[in-house]
């Protein structure tokens, strides 16, 4: 499977060493696009749309999105995973959010807990839970239940 997770704002060194941290243990196929900030909800919502093209399955991280635990998303991913379908692209707006056509042509929308989280936060969040992802289908304790 391919991943891409296609983000506004550029991370800061402490944020940028935690992701690489997580996102450099994925065996999957994967890539980073980091956007600039322009402070505009529809500006970054179309250099997102731009970057993601061809329409790969969009995953829209929002926090009025689904809320899955670690199992359900590993599970979701594997059967994504299992389908060989299309790749799937991962979008987190900037301070602003994302814009709303992009949450309209999402297959699916995450948020990853009722807080709210700095969306550089939430980049190094959604590489920690692919990475748990990856354990748990391959049975490895990293996650503990």
């Amino acid at each position: 499977m391919d991943l891409l997770l296609a983000a506004v704002g550029k991370l800061k060194a402490e944020e940028a060493a935690l992701f690489q941290r997580y996102w450099q243990r994925l065996r999957w196929k994967s890539r980073v696009i980091e956007l600039p900030e322009k402070g505009d909800k529809d500006q970054e919502g179309k250099a997102l749309e731009k970057a993601c093209s061809p329409s790969p399955y969009w995953v829209c991280l929002d926090e009025r999105g689904q809320d899955w635990d670690s199992t359900k998303f590993a599970n979701w991913l594997g059967q994504r995973l299992a389908s060989g379908d299309k790749p799937v692209a991962f979008l987190i707006g900037g301070a602003t959010g994302l814009a709303p056509n992009l949450q309209q042509r999402a297959a699916l929308k995450l948020r990853l807990g009722a807080m709210t989280w700095p969306h550089q936060l939430a980049r190094v969040m959604l590489a920690e839970q692919l990475y748990r992802a990856q354990t748990i289908l391959d049975g490895h304790p990293y996650h503990k239940t």
